[in-house]
């Protein structure tokens, strides 16, 4: 059996995304989630929910599965002499059922929420066309 290309990890890491109850139960257009690790240790998880007016915070309810798939993509990323990601960005939109993932490889704090960039950053991850 063949191990998962990092197209493969994205792909399943999205799935696990929408199966989450929040996310099903929602009028949901856009789906942000950002996952940290800056030891490659300890993590982070959490984002956002967009509906076509509002936002919500999400915790996915599969942290540690979706953590375990982020983890060996982040793995996958540590190739030629590069390091791992620190941080990486999933979006999800409803609209074309696109997947987009972009990776932080030098500041795990890339896209940290504070109450002082809360608006901005929340509009930053929105995923094109919610």
């Amino acid at each position: 059996m063949m191990a998962d290309t990092k197209d493969d990890l994205v792909h399943k890491a999205g799935a696990l995304l929408l199966q989450d109850p929040e996310i099903k139960g929602s009028d949901w257009t856009g789906i942000a989630v950002v996952f940290e690790t800056a030891d490659g240790r300890n993590y982070s998880v959490g984002g956002y929910i967009y509906t076509a007016d509002d936002w919500n915070g999400f915790n996915p309810e599969e942290d540690e599965a979706l953590s375990e798939l982020l983890f060996t993509l982040r793995e996958h990323t540590a190739t030629n002499g590069q390091p791992p990601f620190v941080a990486c960005l999933l979006q999800i939109s409803r609209a074309d059922m696109k997947i987009k993932i972009d990776f932080e490889y030098e500041d795990p704090a890339r896209w940290k929420v504070t109450p002082r960039n809360l608006d901005q950053m929340v509009a930053e991850m929105r995923p094109a066309g919610s």
